[in-house]
């Protein structure tokens, strides 16, 4: 799981481009999504991912992983939205279109922290998160 986070890590690091108008359909999914974390239902944010993401980590490893990091950083204070960049393809992820969403987060540990969430659209035009990623 690691290395899947990497590489959404530094895929994300390699993104260029253009900022878009926030899409408010793709800006909700995300919302809710993080909502979802900050409530502390891990296992429910993972059923709530794209299945190329359920592949890449196991419930229990992604559940595992969201608890120490909620010991790391505490609960969320506050969250502003920052910028939506769309993109057709990312390295090292299947060719489709994906919509990055940023947000500057503050915790109780970590008060400035660059929160990044990956969606990608479904067959039937929904949109669900396939990466996620502190900074």
């Amino acid at each position: 799981m690691r290395r899947w986070i990497s590489c959404i890590a530094v895929s994300l690091s390699l993104l260029s481009g253009t900022a878009i108008a926030a899409d408010q359909s793709t800006h909700e999914a995300a919302d809710r999504w993080v909502q979802t974390i900050d409530q502390g239902d891990f296992a429910k944010s993972w059923k709530e991912a794209d299945a190329g993401f359920q592949a890449n980590v196991s419930e229990l490893q992604w559940t595992q992983t969201l608890q120490q990091i909620h010991a790391q950083t505490g609960k969320m204070l506050k969250r502003e939205f920052k910028t939506e960049d769309i993109k057709s393809d990312l390295p090292g992820a299947p060719a489709g279109k994906y919509k990055i969403v940023v947000y500057q987060t503050a915790f109780e540990k970590a008060p400035q922290v660059k929160e990044t969430v990956v969606l990608t659209e479904t067959k039937d035009g929904s949109w669900k998160v396939t990466g996620y990623f502190l900074q």
